[in-house]
């Protein structure tokens, strides 16, 4: 986890999976990770209430747009 940070009482927690490539959850109302603890791809990250969070992928810090979220999981588009 490279950050985890609160705006307006909703968290954003950042995940660096490498040195080009991250996730970013935004809307996020309780976060269960700190900076520098390492997660998996079981690992609950926060809880939502209600709908509204929103998840990015950047490669390169370029968004990449390739994909959809169904049903939890990420779906990579051709």
């Amino acid at each position: 986890v490279t950050s985890v940070k609160l705006y307006n009482g909703k968290y954003t927690v950042t995940i660096s999976h490498s040195d080009s490539y991250k996730t970013v959850i935004t809307g996020v109302d309780y976060s269960y990770v700190s900076d520098g603890d390492k997660v998996f791809t079981s690992t609950p990250v926060g809880y939502v209430k209600e709908e509204g969070a929103e998840v990015a992928m950047y490669s390169n810090n370029s968004l990449i747009t390739g994909y959809v979220i169904d049903g939890g999981k990420v779906v990579w588009q051709n």
